[in-house]
């Protein structure tokens, strides 16, 4: 699923990764203040984070990751990431974002996720996407709610317990 195209917001593009990209992809997956809240093993050294580039072009290949990096227009710095990926059956897809601490608070990511808030509903035609958020992560709750996003009132995260979710479209069908 790679994006047909890079996608643009006032000051971003968000394109394809590339093997260029493979030391920023490791200060970004190993940075300690953008780890804090995300329950994954923290890569020790940069053959990791090429295996994790990797795995990425496996989920293009096989139609189940997209994936963008968020550079400002004109530049090819990766500043942070976004993604789209877990998607299910009845249209529904998980979200998912991270930034290098020096471009928080620029508002980067909020132009990046109302993008592909946008082309997943416009364009995937998916009926709802779900964030899954740590509960103390105050700054991208207040993100997701930004951008339209609702929480999930007593939706839990079976692999991570802290998490609360976040969804945003259709309502979830509890049965």
């Amino acid at each position: 699923m790679l994006p047909s195209e890079n996608l643009t917001t006032p000051r971003l593009v968000l394109r394809e990764l590339k093997d260029e990209d493979l030391q920023a992809i490791f200060a970004l997956r190993s940075n300690e203040t953008v780890c804090r809240y995300i329950d994954r093993p923290v890569p020790q050294h940069i053959s990791e984070a090429s295996a994790f580039i990797e795995r990425i072009r496996k989920g293009y290949a096989d139609n189940s990751t997209y994936y963008w990096v968020l550079s400002l227009k004109g530049e090819q710095e990766l500043l942070g990431t976004i993604c789209l990926w877990n998607f299910s059956g009845d249209g529904v897809a998980e979200i998912g974002y991270e930034m290098l601490p020096q471009h928080h608070g620029k508002g980067y990511m909020q132009e990046s996720l109302a993008a592909i808030s946008e082309y997943s509903f416009n364009i995937l035609k998916l009926s709802a996407i779900d964030a899954f958020t740590h509960r103390d992560n105050t700054a991208s709750k207040k993100l997701l709610e930004r951008n339209g996003f609702n929480l999930c009132e007593g939706r839990t995260d079976p692999d991570v317990p802290a998490n609360v979710i976040y969804r945003k479209g259709a309502p979830l069908n509890i049965k």
